[in-house]
């Protein structure tokens, strides 16, 4: 395992505007690094903090992590094992194809294309460009683009690939917020778009973040968590502006920015209402974010003590989903192989794993002494679900035993019922009609 001097990989300038005017939020402690390993060797450590500046209002990371620890050929999300996720991605290009103007010679570039499955949602009359650094994930993209680039975006080597071909469409899904250098990387990504170009860039959303308290956002890739205030005012910058905007639930809150050139497109006036929310709120305060912080660190003192409890109860307890996210709360929560018996995950080049930072082994989502199948119908009255945080995502849901009980307490009030019901239908194929027993702290 490397060690380094913590210190020495501390910011002491905001990554966005170069203030000095930084503050310290929350400290999720010292974490491994999100991995899943056959062997019990634990990852590289570091610390999990946030700092907010005061001058752009940018909540960001305390530290910065070496992308060679980040991003190895060990690195498990993949974008087509989600159906969810799919559907998405193909949204993604509809609506932005359907916000320029058609021609017939078009370029689409997918920064962090990940294994190809945005870009395979374009026609064969688009010239298809992935840049993706992971090499397992830049093969099978490979499949589904024209020109493949296997590592870290930078002008120079675009166009060394792809010679003076610029691009009408940038997607940039899910990464944004882990550049180290974001204005280095605006700058590249406008000199290799056409004047009337489209940039998309989605990630989670700071204000649902903040709303849904939805901690375990917080991992070592994420270095910036956006508002469209702290957004707009990067973007500004590099003559960018955000021309329209959409928000949904993914990942416990994130949001589309549709980006041009500064007066290319008429701003819509889902831009104007998200502005008044953001200032109604008040994110430039902070306090808003000094209350995310207790209310963090009371929801951890509450699932401690659930857990606690339950095992005092002889409980079997499982998780659902080996990821990123939960190796925060994991780790936040003090969980391990001691107290989870074992993280149930779809993606089977998981299974037989471990989640490294705790030891919890990684089984199929089928698995023996039939305790759960998602195929299998199986009676409400023997279960019950029991939802941490905000996982109608999915992040941490605990079994035990015959019985799972549902928590919708880190939920947002408005959360319908109806919308519980329609997850546990797909998860266990039921009738809406016999619905699980919901109980809400």
């Amino acid at each position: 395992m490397k060690h380094y001097n913590y210190k020495s990989l501390e910011i002491k300038k905001c990554r966005a505007c170069d203030s000095s005017a930084l503050e310290d939020i929350l400290s999720l402690g010292t974490q491994y690094l999100s991995d899943f390993t056959i062997g019990n060797k634990k990852p590289e450590k570091y610390p999990l903090s946030i700092m907010l500046c005061n001058d752009c209002s940018l909540l960001q990371l305390k530290h910065n992590v070496p992308q060679s620890s980040l991003y190895t050929e060990r690195y498990g999300y993949k974008s087509g094992m989600n159906l969810t996720m799919r559907k998405e991605l193909k949204e993604i290009v509809d609506k932005t194809l359907s916000k320029l103007k058609q021609k017939e010679d078009m370029t689409a570039v997918d920064i962090g294309a990940n294994d190809g499955t945005l870009l395979s949602n374009y026609s064969d009359k688009v010239f298809k460009i992935g840049i993706e650094p992971i090499k397992k994930f830049a093969k099978e993209c490979g499949l589904k683009a024209n020109v493949i680039i296997n590592d870290f975006f930078n002008y120079k080597l675009y166009f060394s690939k792809v010679g003076k071909r610029k691009a009408d469409i940038i997607t940039i899904i899910s990464c944004f917020y882990d550049m180290e250098k974001p204005n280095i990387f605006l700058s590249d990504v406008k000199k290799i778009m056409n004047d009337d170009g489209i940039i998309t860039i989605q990630q989670n959303y700071l204000a649902s973040m903040l709303r849904n308290n939805a901690f375990d956002n917080i991992v070592h890739e994420h270095l910036e968590y956006y508002s469209l205030l702290s957004l707009e005012n990067l973007l500004k910058r590099h003559q960018l502006e955000i021309f329209d905007i959409e928000e949904d639930g993914m990942n416990g809150g994130s949001f589309r920015t549709y980006i041009s050139n500064i007066g290319k497109r008429k701003i819509s006036k889902a831009v104007v209402n998200m502005r008044i929310r953001e200032r109604k709120i008040n994110l430039k305060n902070k306090k808003i974010y000094m209350d995310f912080a207790q209310k963090v660190e009371k929801n951890k003192n509450k699932l401690s003590k659930l857990i606690l409890k339950l095992l005092k109860e002889n409980k079997k307890i499982y998780i659902y989903g080996a990821s990123t996210r939960g190796n925060t709360l994991l780790q936040y929560c003090g969980l391990d192989c001691k107290s989870i018996k074992a993280a149930v995950e779809r993606n089977s080049e998981k299974w037989g794993k471990k989640i490294a930072s705790v030891g919890v082994p990684i089984i199929s989502v089928v698995f023996q002494g039939g305790i759960f199948k998602t195929r299998k119908k199986i009676s409400s009255r023997r279960r019950t679900f029991y939802f941490s945080l905000t996982q109608i995502r999915g992040y941490l849901k605990l079994y035990f035993n015959f019985k799972i009980v549902m928590n919708a307490s880190f939920i947002s009030a408005k959360l319908k019922l109806d919308l519980l019901i329609s997850l546990w239908t797909k998860l266990n194929g039921i009738s809406p009609k016999d619905p699980p027993f919901l109980y809400i702290l």
